[in-house]
């Protein structure tokens, strides 16, 4: 008696589906961390010129 393909695997999609989610939860966690460090750039800048700022005007106020 012949037996088909799917006979020897009785879910041939299951170890798709694994290799899908993992993928995309990688591929999240990249995109969040990637965020994150803009997110973190962009903030330290601004900090930055925040602080000089509040510095220039300490400076001429002792002046």
């Amino acid at each position: 008696m012949a037996s088909s393909p799917d006979a020897s695997e009785p879910h041939p999609h299951k170890l798709t589906k694994f290799f899908l989610s993992i993928s995309i939860f990688i591929t999240g966690t990249l995109v969040l961390a990637a965020y994150s460090t803009t997110m973190g750039a962009e903030y330290s800048v601004k900090k930055n010129d925040i602080q000089a700022e509040s510095l220039t005007h300490l400076v001429k106020s002792q002046d």
